[in-house]
């Protein structure tokens, strides 16, 4: 059995968006808030 976790090709990035979310969810973020961007 292989070990996609470990062993898949994953871009780097995918690890950073965790280590953002663990920041945000420290920093007192609500995970539930909706923000929307405003075209400029």
């Amino acid at each position: 059995m292989t070990n996609k976790v470990i062993s898949g090709q994953y871009s780097p990035g995918s690890s950073f968006k965790i280590a953002i979310a663990l920041a945000a969810l420290k920093a007192g973020i609500d995970p539930h808030e909706r923000f929307t961007a405003q075209a400029i």
